[in-house]
C-alpha cells in the first residue's frame, strides 16, 4: 500500500469513528517566470504529522503515516512528542488496522 493510500484509508477511519480529520500538507514550492529569481513558498509547520483530527469528546489527535521501514524523522518526533506532552493522541501508523486497533482503545476509556 502507498502511503498516500495509507492516509486516505486512515482518514476514512477516523471518520467513521466520528473524528473531523483532514490531510495536513506541508512543504515548500518555487515560483517565478523564465529568466527570473525564483522564489519559495514555504507552507505548513515541518515536521507536523500526515493527518491532524478532533476525535470525538474534542481530544486533538496527530498521525503519522509512514510506509514499510520508513523512518520517522526529528522533527516528526519532536511535533509527536509536542502533542502528546498536551495531552493529545500522537501516532506513527504502518497499517490501518494499528490505527483501527488504538482509536477502539481509546474509545473504551472515554
Amino acid at each position: 500500500m502507498s502511503e498516500t493510500a495509507l492516509i486516505d484509508a486512515c482518514l476514512r477511519i477516523l471518520r467513521l469513528h466520528g473524528a473531523f480529520a483532514w490531510r495536513n500538507n506541508s512543504g515548500a514550492v518555487a515560483y517565478g517566470r523564465p529568466g527570473q529569481r525564483r522564489r519559495f513558498v514555504r507552507y505548513g509547520l515541518p515536521g507536523s504529522a500526515d493527518i491532524l483530527a478532533v476525535l470525538e469528546g474534542g481530544r486533538f489527535a496527530a498521525i503519522e503515516c509512514k510506509r514499510g521501514k520508513t523512518v520517522v524523522t526529528d522533527r516528526q518526533v519532536e511535533f509527536l512528542s509536542e502533542v502528546r506532552s498536551r495531552g493529545g493522541l500522537a501516532l506513527v501508523v504502518r497499517d490501518v488496522m494499528e490505527l483501527e486497533a488504538e482509536l477502539t482503545r481509546q474509545l473504551k476509556h472515554a
